[in-house]
């Protein structure tokens, strides 16, 4: 019901959006903070320890709204490029400040003394809001909260919770990234996990998507394509350049393919395009001068059409 609720809104808010002249990608994840994650968090204080799909749904739709990526690019690299994690862990943060509110109240409070009935349940082997709980706490190494049943400082203690919390996810991401040839990549671009500078430094929308479509495997080159290949996927050592005769991946897109060496020359700086490698390659990709990721972005947009009208594919 959250869910749905959430995608109207969300589709009001895309029309506001749309009216605006480009409109930066952080701007508009932070009027979804605002504006919709209230919705899909509303009173999940008492249920946010279940997983709601459908809710994640909804949020990991409208970031690839905002990155204007395909909706086959993987989750996990998406919310990184935006330096977010999944609703549930903003959920977990809402029940830890509602716990401690929980436990700091009158004990001649109703709700005081209906936790207290939970935590006699739980003693006794229920499984319920208290026990989950507990479990969380115990998960994150914040035992010692929990005996107490309350905490010194709050403020800081959900600081260092919302910490803790971030640093797990991360390495789960992490974790689930290396597993695939995608994922390997992007930790290449992005080793910490958080907010790309594409995002800021490319001021033009057109751009800006045709990066970070790159950065995030969402295009069509045949390292891409291969794995769409019905009714088997190609594989990897066969999705090759129709002009080099070797595999086209983002490294020989970007570096090596002589179909785009006059733009190539044009707008990356010498340093990168002579003896090139892969040490380069990263380096480009991750530039923290404004001047060459604006200018590396203007080269993957004028590319992708070049390859598009070449290769006889669409690039959208």
């Amino acid at each position: 019901m959250l869910a749905d609720q959430a995608r109207k809104a969300t589709f009001k808010l895309y029309q506001y959006r749309n009216s605006c002249v480009n409109i930066s990608p952080t701007l508009g994840m932070e009027l979804f903070d605002r504006l919709i994650a209230p919705i899909l968090c509303y009173g999940s204080e008492v249920w946010g320890f279940h997983t709601a799909n459908s809710v994640e749904n909804v949020h990991i739709g409208y970031c690839k709204s905002i990155l204007r990526v395909k909706r086959s690019t993987p989750n996990d690299m998406v919310r990184s490029e935006l330096g977010r994690t999944n609703m549930y862990h903003l959920r977990l943060v809402n029940v830890i400040k509602y716990w401690l509110k929980v436990t700091a109240a009158n004990p001649n409070r109703y709700i005081y003394l209906a936790y207290n009935v939970l935590l006699q349940d739980a003693v006794n082997g229920t499984s319920n809001w208290s026990s989950l709980v507990q479990n969380l706490l115990f998960k994150m190494g914040m035992s010692d909260a929990w005996n107490s049943q309350g905490v010194g400082n709050i403020k800081v203690f959900i600081c260092v919770f919302k910490q803790r919390v971030r640093d797990i996810n991360i390495q789960e991401v992490r974790s689930r990234l290396q597993e695939t040839t995608r994922g390997s990549l992007y930790l290449l671009f992005n080793p910490n996990l958080v907010c790309s500078q594409v995002l800021e430094n490319v001021s033009n929308a057109l751009y800006r998507k045709a990066l970070t479509r790159l950065r995030l495997s969402s295009h069509h080159l045949n390292i891409e394509t291969g794995r769409w290949h019905k009714p088997h996927p190609i594989p990897r050592n066969e999705r090759i350049c129709q002009v080099c005769n070797v595999l086209e991946d983002e490294y020989h897109f970007v570096c090596e393919c002589p179909v785009y060496n006059d733009i190539r020359l044009m707008y990356i700086p010498a340093y990168y395009v002579n003896r090139p490698c892969m040490y380069k390659f990263i380096a480009l990709v991750n530039s923290s001068n404004t001047i060459t990721l604006q200018n590396f972005a203007i080269f993957v947009y004028k590319a992708c059409i070049i390859y598009a009208r070449t290769f006889q594919n669409v690039f959208n």
